[in-house]
């Protein structure tokens, strides 16, 4: 007896999984940045998706229109997004960078609204607001340690716009390529944006620190895995879901973090989390299942 998945959950599951994985970036990412500042990890995990997707997919696309579309696109999903989250990391709070962070799916819906005018339903806002706030009370899970700094709190909240804008220029441009070359040409133009990045900013390199096997097993994860084949994934979902409803799953995200981090390290799950956790399940039902008003 098979069990058969409707073209829809399957697409949902896939953003799911995805999004799990983005989860436990944040345990690696800490772990590696002893070793390499924020844009060398940005130049490792381009170079290392851009090899893996070249090898998978060894196929030259080229269309004009298309490459200047997926150029911009990668300036928000690649340089800003990446550079905006590692340096928020080390300005603020993670609790601040985590919420703020956060705000990518409110993001895309108020972009749709205001450049496409795609009306979203009173059960898609609800189910946003629902979701958010279960993200806040999941980072931070018991303890009401937040304070304000300026610098990395707007960096934080310009990731999360740089996601949204991420997530709007796909249903925008609908680039013709397919999701393997796609996520290539990010990963490509992404490595080219960041490396006079990497000159200016001219951190010397700790080879003893990066050519041991726990640091070189960590980069291959976000390398090939967290990079190269989640953004496969992702933009397969968005070309079939939408950027609106495959954006929701950016809630998860801190609820994988959480639970990941309750395995490795030992980390509490409060009653606070627990209830935070079921807000956002909450919140990505009603926002996954209704349809827009307009658009």
């Amino acid at each position: 007896m098979s069990v058969k998945i409707g073209k829809g959950a399957f697409y949902y599951l896939l953003a799911l999984f995805v999004a799990c994985i983005w989860g436990t970036t944040y345990l690696v990412n800490s772990d590696i940045m002893a070793v390499v500042s924020p844009i060398q990890l940005m130049v490792l995990r381009f170079s290392l998706a851009f090899v893996m997707l070249w090898i998978i997919r060894p196929k030259w696309q080229m269309d004009r229109d298309t490459e200047i579309k997926v150029i911009i696109i990668a300036f928000f999903a690649n340089l800003l997004y990446f550079m905006m989250t590692n340096y928020s990391i080390k300005y603020t709070y993670v609790a601040n960078a985590s919420i703020l962070g956060s705000t990518s799916p409110l993001f895309v819906a108020l972009l749709l609204l205001v450049f496409m005018h795609v009306v979203p339903s009173k059960g898609q806002v609800a189910g946003y607001i629902i979701a958010f706030i279960g993200v806040i009370l999941i980072v931070l899970n018991g303890s009401i340690s937040m304070g304000v700094m300026p610098m990395g709190d707007l960096m934080a909240l310009m990731a999360g716009f740089a996601w949204a804008g991420y997530g709007f220029l796909m249903e925008k441009y609908k680039p013709k390529y397919d999701s393997f070359v796609l996520s290539r040409k990010l990963m490509f133009y992404g490595l080219l944006m960041s490396i006079p990045f990497l000159i200016i900013e001219g951190a010397p390199w700790n080879f003893d620190g990066l050519f041991t096997l726990p640091c070189m097993a960590e980069l291959l994860y976000l390398g090939i895995l967290a990079s190269a084949l989640c953004y496969v994934m992702w933009n397969h979902c968005t070309a079939n879901i939408g950027a609106v409803k495959t954006g929701l799953f950016i809630y998860v995200i801190p609820v994988a973090t959480l639970v990941f981090g309750a395995i490795f390290t030992g980390e509490a799950i409060t009653l606070m989390g627990l209830i935070g956790f079921i807000l956002v399940i909450i919140g990505l039902f009603l926002g996954s299942r209704e349809k827009h008003l307009g658009g």
